[in-house]
This record gives C-alpha cells, sequence and structure tokens, in this order.
C-alpha cells in the first residue's frame, strides 16, 4: 500500500498514509472478505497511519469525533468517509496532570468549573450539577 491522502477530522487535516486494506465487505453476502483494494463506493477496513496526533474516539462513543475524511493531497477532492474503530473503545475519558509542583489549589485545573466545561455529545449521560 503505502497511498499518500489527507486526513480530515474536524477542522484539522493531517498528513496521512494508507498503510493496510484489510477487508472488502461484499455487499450480495455481507461478509467481509480479504482485500488490498477498494474501487468506488465499496465498503472495507484499513489502517491509516497519521503524521501527528488526533484527539479521536471510537464511533462507537461520538459519531462527532469518531468520523472522519480521506482527501486527495493532489486534488482536493474527497476519496472516502471514515468511521474510526479503535483497537480498544475507551470506556471513559482519563485526565492526566503533571506534577507542576504548585499546590493542588493553586493548580489551573482545579479552576475550572462545571459550567466552564466544554460540552460533548455525551453530556445527556451526566447527572445534573
Amino acid at each position: 500500500m503505502g497511498t499518500r491522502v489527507l486526513f480530515k477530522h474536524g477542522t484539522t487535516t493531517v498528513k496521512a498514509l494508507i498503510s493496510e486494506i484489510r477487508t472488502r465487505l461484499d455487499l450480495s453476502t455481507l461478509n467481509a472478505d480479504n482485500s488490498d483494494q477498494l474501487e468506488l463506493n465499496d465498503i472495507g477496513t484499513a489502517t491509516i497511519k497519521l503524521a501527528a496526533a488526533l484527539p479521536v474516539d471510537d464511533y462507537t462513543a461520538s459519531k462527532r469525533t469518531g468520523a472522519s475524511l480521506l482527501i486527495d493531497p493532489a486534488d482536493g477532492n474527497t476519496l472516502a468517509a471514515g468511521l474510526i474503530i479503535l483497537p480498544e473503545a475507551p470506556k471513559s475519558r482519563v485526565l492526566t496532570l503533571r506534577r507542576t509542583g504548585c499546590p493542588p489549589s493553586q493548580h489551573p485545573a482545579h479552576h475550572v468549573r462545571t459550567k466552564d466545561r466544554i460540552p460533548d455529545d455525551r453530556d445527556h449521560l451526566r447527572p445534573p450539577a
């Protein structure tokens, strides 16, 4: 493989490389057959390596942050729409704080109020504040 494309996720576009096409869905039998190429309107699975890290989610967890587009870098045409399937879909997001040397009560993250938090499409699952 090794096809170079642009990967668009939300408003961010990064260089990417299609490193492997694994399967193609046979629409007459609905079986995923091994394949190394996809044609127009085919549905399949592929492994794509990105040039930069992006904050993606599994499509089953978030349709907004689990979707993407593959774009032809030569002419800007859309090659494919993608649904992101992570190796293991995260059950929840984990926030990791680095030790900064300041007391926890003075840490900038400590002062973020719930109402200042950026909403996401899972807010309906959270209990009201």
